[in-house]
């Protein structure tokens, strides 16, 4: 049994709540939770992507009720709900997706896609259900426990019938029939199932982006609608229609659904490539979105301004936290004693910090600063968003800020940024 848990958005407040997690009721199967352990193997190992659900941490140990274990995950806030319920919610509208939309969600999957298959990794489940829409507009990737890192392929004679049982078994357990490409349903074709599952998925994804319905018919029918299923009739203008809501882009998504349709696996466009020209366009910023990469940002420099503020007589401490994505890191312990006050006013020295977190191009860094009480919860003094620039590496002033506007603090940082 897989269980994720979102993860809050930033409070405030003195002191960071600690969040509320859901237990497994009951005990975790081994097989379920050797899944679970795969899962969070392959989502720590990932770089950050703005189109990938980032995990924050997670935690396995006895349940409450003492029957086997119990397996929490925090991950990337997404409380914008799933593309399948974006697209359940439309049928309501009075107009379908426009062209722009359906280019932009797709693009979006096709960037997840391609940072997985870049690492190696064939995600093998590409569908609504698994994309979800962040609090930064950007549609991510989720439920990695299907992931792969090798192909198989049927070679006749060589492979064995338990190899071929054993995947026809993890085909069945971790895959959705209505995604799956023609080599899932006949591993005899001897195709390699690999990358290029995925990239038939977004083809089927993105026909029922233009559509409103889905390419293999109904449950139950999908292993002979995709064996037989005919892209020359099925995806030609005739059969397709007008679809006079994608205007202007039409031509290029029946372009780009031709490509990843193809029933040949061998033949398909990588879903890099699918993005590229998805992206062609500077709409939405899709085209930075298909030059999105991912690296160490690492605190270079830093000083700070009226941090130190006076307190029952005297300065208090403060330190800083670095977060970007789910990446979080907190600088030591800074008291008056070890500031250099600079004469041009109430300026300090960071000591070195020499401290990364990794990150992507599109990200912005976020520095908080607090003040630690010896009795009291630590005193949240303001934060500041750092976008990733070129310009990065060069010390600038930033004002932090609270809920309620400025604080009187400023912070000069500078960053290196290694992609």
């Amino acid at each position: 049994m897989r269980l994720r848990a979102s993860s809050l958005t930033p409070q405030f407040t003195s002191r960071p709540p600690a969040p509320r997690m859901p237990r497994v009721p009951h005990s975790l199967p081994e097989a379920d939770a050797d899944a679970c352990v795969h899962e969070i193997e392959i989502m720590a190992n990932l770089p950050p992507h703005p189109c990938v659900l980032e995990l924050v941490g997670h935690v396995r140990r006895p349940s409450l009720g003492g029957r086997g274990d119990e397996i929490l995950l925090l991950c990337g806030h997404c409380s914008r709900g799933s593309l399948a319920e974006y697209l359940v919610g439309r049928r309501a509208w009075p107009t379908p997706l426009d062209g722009l939309a359906v280019r932009r969600i797709f693009a979006q999957a096709c960037a997840a896609v391609a940072h997985l298959h870049a690492l190696g990794f064939c995600h093998r489940d590409v569908k609504p259900e698994n994309l979800l829409l962040s609090d930064s507009n950007y549609w991510m990737l989720c439920d990695f426990g299907s992931v792969r890192s090798a192909p198989f392929q049927f070679i006749d004679r060589e492979t064995s019938l338990q190899e071929l049982t054993e995947e026809q078994e993890r085909i069945s357990r971790s895959t959705t029939p209505q995604y799956r490409p023609p080599e899932m349903f006949d591993l005899r074709l001897g195709e390699p199932v690999y990358t290029m599952a995925d990239v038939w998925a977004l083809g089927v994804l993105l026909y029922a982006l233009m559509r409103g319905r889905n390419l293999l018919g109904s449950p139950g029918e999908e292993r002979l609608a995709c064996l037989s299923f005919d892209p020359s009739k099925a995806l030609s203008d005739e059969a397709l229609g007008s679809m006079t809501a994608l205007a202007d882009e039409r031509e290029l998504l029946v372009r780009l659904l031709r490509g990843a349709l193809t029933k040949s696996a061998a033949a398909r466009p990588s879903a890099e490539q699918l993005l590229r020209l998805a992206a062609d366009k500077d709409a939405e910023g899709l085209s930075e979105l298909a030059k999105v990469r991912s690296g160490l940002v690492t605190l270079r420099s830093f000083e700070a301004r009226d941090l130190l503020l006076g307190c029952c007589g005297g300065r208090q401490n403060v330190y800083l936290r670095i977060r970007c994505g789910g990446e979080r890191r907190v600088t030591p312990i800074i008291s008056a004693a070890s500031m250099t006050t600079r004469s041009s006013g109430s300026a300090h020295d960071w000591p070195d910090m020499n401290l990364a977190v990794a990150a992507h191009s599109l990200a912005s860094v976020e520095i908080s600063a607090w003040r630690r009480c010896r009795l009291l919860p630590d005193i949240f003094l303001g934060r500041a968003f750092v976008p990733l620039t070129e310009s990065s590496h060069e010390p600038a002033w930033h004002t932090l800020e609270k809920a309620s506007g400025p604080t009187s603090g400023t912070v000069r940082i500078a960053f290196d940024w290694n992609a």
